[in-house]
């Protein structure tokens, strides 16, 4: 597979969670905690997909998307959100609307992240 995906959350635990995840599906996982540390590593590797909270300091996850979206070799990167329900179809508009792919609301079950991404990568699932 040789998937590389970012994962940006202010939560060390979500980031650390969605790692152990997502490596024992043999993803290469990198993490940033904020939108800015994680917009400065999307400059300097290719990654074949993003999971990303949207409430962050620094630079928050729309912020975030619409700029990686203006970075040559991003503007067909899968992203996907990940964030808490409240208010779920203003934060889902805003998120897709920003550039993301599809929005999960927290808690998400790790496979169905897992299946969502693989699915946004174009992985052929069940075969």
């Amino acid at each position: 597979m040789g998937y590389c995906i970012l994962v940006v959350d202010d939560s060390k635990v979500i980031r650390d969670s969605l790692r152990v995840i997502f490596e024992s599906e043999g993803f290469e996982v990198d993490s940033a905690e904020n939108g800015a540390d994680a917009l400065e590593k999307t400059r300097q590797n290719q990654y074949n997909g993003i999971i990303t909270d949207v409430f962050m300091p620094v630079m928050d996850g729309y912020e975030f998307i619409k700029r990686v979206r203006e970075i040559d070799g991003y503007n067909a990167v899968p992203i996907v959100i990940i964030t808490v329900e409240s208010e779920a179809t203003k934060h889902r508009e805003k998120g897709l609307h920003a550039g993301a792919n599809i929005y999960l609301a927290k808690p998400t079950e790790p496979k169905k992240l897992v299946v969502t991404m693989k699915m946004l990568m174009g992985e052929k699932l069940g075969s």
